[in-house]
């Protein structure tokens, strides 16, 4: 990845991480959650736009996906605290589903397309939390799509992960 690469994802990330507070008023259990999984949303995004470089070198499309995905996660980071519907959290909990899905096929059997069709890629640290990321983002949207109010303790873990999500991707983005 070039030098100016990190540093600009650094700075679109922390644009995100920074506008995704501002976006409304958070004081109950719930809207801490929204908080925390939008948080991690904006981390993903980071995480997207830190390796687009590489990806786009790689393969067009790649570079294309990449793009579309941290743009997808940043601006629904945003949206989901300030309009909480049940559609925009189906919709990030499903698209970070088909994220999820995509890298587990490209990592266990190789994606149809690109330089090298069926070749399945390494997995790396960057991509793993990433991934991650998603992962708790499908959970805690799981969680505000249930009717009942969510777990004072559920909430707290999840909140923790969001809070820690500045400072892992942070030393992620600065290891690359």
């Amino acid at each position: 990845m070039g030098a100016f690469g990190p540093l600009a994802a650094a700075v679109a990330g922390a644009a995100g991480l920074a506008v995704v507070p501002l976006a409304g008023p958070v004081g109950r259990s719930r809207d801490a959650l929204r908080l925390a999984v939008a948080l991690c949303s904006a981390a993903a995004a980071t995480v997207h736009f830190a390796v687009l470089p590489e990806h786009a070198k790689e393969y067009w499309a790649f570079g294309a996906f990449f793009l579309a995905s941290g743009a997808a996660q940043l601006g629904w980071a945003a949206i989901v605290i300030r309009r909480p519907f049940r559609w925009v959290l189906w919709l990030g909990a499903a698209g970070n589903v088909a994220i999820v899905t995509t890298w587990i096929v490209s990592r266990t059997r190789g994606l149809p397309l690109g330089p090298e069709p069926g070749m399945a890629e390494a997995v790396t640290p960057t991509d793993l939390l990433a991934t991650a990321f998603e992962v708790v983002i499908v959970a805690g949207c799981a969680m505000l799509l249930l009717r009942p109010p969510v777990r004072r303790a559920s909430t707290l873990v999840l909140c923790a992960l969001g809070v820690f999500t500045l400072g892992v991707t942070t030393v992620a983005l600065a290891a690359m």
